[in-house]
């Protein structure tokens, strides 16, 4: 039997016989459950990756697998010995300092979003139109390539600082009794804002962050939420999570669609070579780049 097989299935085994024995002990399924079942799934795909005649990975070995799942488990141990049952209360700051902050991101994101809204026309475009995708891909690059002239974009700079704060503090204000429309609004779009500038420049990242955060969130934060609220919380919630995820995959398509490779025109490949080759990426060079 080839032995790269045999070394993909004992890391397949490894996250899922985890994932099983985590929830046997937990009998729930909590932030650490949404990890373990990550890794699991990525672990199952980067055996059809490994496989797939469009991707030309060498021969594996099992010690990055081993080392890497040490790391890992290591990493996340206080993710799997905390429990949302136990907390019996949020020490919150004071509320005039909660709120100066907040109000302060949502200016910065409305500042910010300025031009990605003159632009929102040709933005949903790309959406049907995944060659646009490929464009603004190269076209942020080359930006990049142009900074350093000395001057600095201060809200830019604060924005990207605040990409992963909005979704946290919009889950908490969901969470005050006292509940305040305008921040729990100004934070929604500030998280919108966030997916159609990913789409704007051709880039995944803070989408693929966003697609793990929603849930993780919503199970941190479910047990402080009114039912209405969590009802609600939950309608909205697949609505927002679904327009994330076909962002993610029309960037996806849209950055890949100008190879010419057969196997390289079906849309799920995209996706699956985003998430699955970390595995596959570090068994090779993790531990010796060359």
């Amino acid at each position: 039997m080839d032995s790269n097989i045999i070394i993909l299935i004992v890391n397949l085994t490894l996250y899922w016989v985890t994932f099983l024995y985590y929830q046997y002990k937990k009998r729930c399924f909590d932030g650490g459950s949404i990890i373990l079942a990550i890794y699991a799934l990525l672990s199952l795909l980067a055996i059809d990756l490994f496989y797939n005649p469009a991707t030309q990975y060498k021969d594996l070995t099992l010690f990055p697998f081993i080392y890497l799942y040490v790391m890992l488990m290591i990493m996340f141990r206080p993710f799997f010995r905390f429990h949302e049952y136990i907390v019996e209360r949020i020490v919150e700051p004071t509320k005039l300092w909660m709120d100066c902050f907040t109000l302060f991101i949502i200016f910065v994101s409305v500042i910010t979003s300025v031009g990605v809204i003159k632009n929102i026309y040709n933005i949903s475009q790309s959406l049907f139109d995944v060659s646009l995708i490929g464009e603004a891909y190269l076209d942020s690059r080359a930006r990049i390539g142009e900074l350093g002239d000395g001057n600095i974009n201060v809200f830019g700079v604060f924005s990207r600082m605040f990409d992963g704060v909005y979704l946290f503090l919009l889950f908490y204000y969901l969470t005050v009794r006292k509940r305040n429309t305008f921040m729990i609004l100004g934070l929604l779009y500030a998280v919108l804002i966030t997916v159609f500038s990913s789409l704007s420049n051709g880039s995944r990242t803070t989408l693929a962050m966003l697609i793990i955060d929603i849930p993780f969130l919503y199970l941190l934060f479910r047990r402080r939420m009114a039912p209405r609220v969590k009802s609600l919380c939950k309608k909205i919630g697949v609505v927002v999570f679904a327009f994330i995820f076909i962002v993610f995959g029309t960037i996806s398509i849209g950055k890949f669609s100008s190879k010419n490779n057969e196997s390289l025109e079906l849309p799920l490949f995209y996706i699956e070579a985003y998430a699955a080759q970390s595995f596959l990426n570090f068994n090779n060079y993790g531990l010796d780049p060359g």
